[in-house]
């Protein structure tokens, strides 16, 4: 409740007073004013005299006027704490001011930065278009020459993986011409041990091999366990013999790589020949 309210509920209060004391007044005409002044005691139906209600009604009103001075005494320290705030929101409202000229003054020099940079940011732009797609086509011609690139890695590489082959297969060669330089050696030695001419051509003189009599065909034809790979070849021929006993002489008609298939010379044949019997491209006495 406001100041001004309070006051009117006092004022209000001390009318009705009055008037209350103008109806007892009245009243009295027709009732026992001593009883109804002096009364100290409230009956059924019947209040204090109107004594002790004035009484009653004193006290209220010096409580209500102590009240209303703390409320008077209230009401003059806020008018002073509302003067002194008011008087700081004029001095704030007036730096707020001030500010704003400064930020109006601010705000037009960044309107027309703003308006230059504008400018220059559609410049910028069209410089950036323009860059983008020159980028784009740098980036093709990049990716082009990195696929190339990356082939020529793919080839170099693979080329290094020959290399390497190439070198490892031309260490073994190495290694095996040196073999091979040493056995060629060795059978020269060998060669000329047994009175051969390294020189002359190997199909000049027939290769000391034996072997088997594995089949017998008709008589006529047999197949012995020796081939290519031991030397023997077609047209070549070899003694047959079992034990001490010489048995004849076949010639080669063709041979494979483990096995060969020779025909039986009849102006040669010293017995019958049986699988078992023993072959051989040279016999020795003894």
């Amino acid at each position: 409740m406001t100041l001004v309210g309070k006051i009117f509920v006092v004022a209000i209060l001390v009318m009705s007073v009055v008037y209350m004391g103008f109806a007892m007044a009245v009243y009295s005409a027709h009732t026992n004013w001593y009883d109804e002044i002096y009364r100290d005691q409230a009956t059924a139906g019947k209040d204090l005299g109107l004594k002790h209600q004035i009484d009653n009604l004193k006290k209220q009103k010096e409580e209500l006027q102590l009240e209303w001075e703390a409320l008077e005494k209230e009401k003059a320290t806020l008018e002073s704490s509302h003067a002194q705030q008011l008087g700081k929101l004029e001095n704030e409202r007036d730096g707020l001011l001030k500010e704003r000229k400064v930020l109006q003054a601010r705000h037009d020099q960044l309107m027309n930065e703003n308006r230059s940079l504008s400018s220059a940011v559609d410049t910028v732009t069209q410089d950036l278009r323009r860059l983008t797609d020159e980028v784009v086509v740098l980036r093709g011609k990049i990716t082009k020459v990195q696929q190339a690139r990356d082939q020529i890695f793919t080839d170099v590489v693979a080329k290094t993986d020959q290399l390497h082959n190439l070198q490892g297969q031309l260490a073994i060669l190495k290694e095996r011409e040196a073999q091979l330089t040493q056995q060629l050696a060795q059978y020269r030695t060998t060669l000329r041990a047994h009175g051969l001419n390294p020189a002359e051509a190997v199909a000049s003189f027939t290769p000391d091999i034996m072997g088997v009599v594995t089949a017998v065909r008709r008589n006529e034809f047999v197949e012995i366990s020796i081939g290519a790979d031991d030397g023997v070849k077609p047209g070549q021929t070899l003694e047959v013999f079992r034990a001490s006993s010489y048995l004849g002489r076949v010639e080669v008609l063709r041979s494979a790589p483990d096995r060969a298939v020779a025909k039986v010379l009849k102006e040669f044949r010293r017995g019958e020949i049986q699988k078992g019997d023993r072959v051989a491209t040279k016999l020795r006495v003894g």
